[in-house]
């Protein structure tokens, strides 16, 4: 049983997510007003919020290690925030995880992953997923080449206004006037993903 003094005790801290929204919006706040003047303190909140597993603060923080803004590059470090971010449900997380994995950065090199990663991002709208899960499908990038479901992906993404999608030549998109040896200037580069991952904005 509590005595009279536990009951006038003072009010419980705000709780460890309403301080991580806050320090992860202070962050942001101070990195856009400039990264020069206020990128260690900035860097300090995203810390402290991703520490309490704050989505976004982890997903930054990730892209800051990627690009090595101000911190040095680690991109072991970037792909493990990345991993933690696309856990708590940051779809352009998973984008990043997919390059990583395709490209071997940070983490041992797995197309296949990588192409599950590009799928899941794209059923959750991240932009160039789908692009990304064509070109996969066009060159057998993590999974067996099939044309005719690159081209339907082909088509989503350029429906969806992606630009290397839009710059594609007809004929990838097209299976039955798809040459059996197109020139990868023509579908994106087999082992490369268009875009790189992508920066906290």
């Amino acid at each position: 049983m509590r005595d009279s003094k536990d009951s006038r005790r003072s009010p419980p801290p705000r709780p460890a997510r309403d301080q991580a929204r806050i320090d992860y919006e202070e962050a942001l706040r101070l990195a856009q007003k400039s990264l020069e003047e206020h990128g260690r303190e900035a860097l300090a909140l995203l810390q402290r919020a991703a520490a309490a597993d704050h989505p976004l603060a982890l997903y930054a923080l990730s892209t800051w290690y990627h690009f090595g803004v101000v911190v040095r590059k680690n991109r072991m470090k970037a792909v493990q925030l990345a991993a933690r971010a696309a856990a708590c449900g940051v779809p352009d997380a998973v984008y990043n995880l997919a390059v990583s994995h395709e490209l071997g950065e940070g983490v041992a090199k797995d197309e296949a992953r990588a192409f599950r990663l590009f799928c899941r991002a794209a059923r959750r709208g991240v932009e160039g997923a789908e692009y990304e899960v064509g070109r996969c499908y066009f060159w057998g990038v993590g999974v067996k080449a099939n044309r005719r479901a690159a081209a339907r992906w082909f088509a989503r993404a350029r429906k969806q206004g992606d630009e290397a999608a839009l710059d594609l030549d007809d004929d990838v998109l097209s299976p039955s006037k798809q040459a059996k040896t197109l020139s990868p200037a023509r579908a994106g580069d087999p082992g490369t993903p268009k875009r790189k991952p992508r920066t906290e904005e």
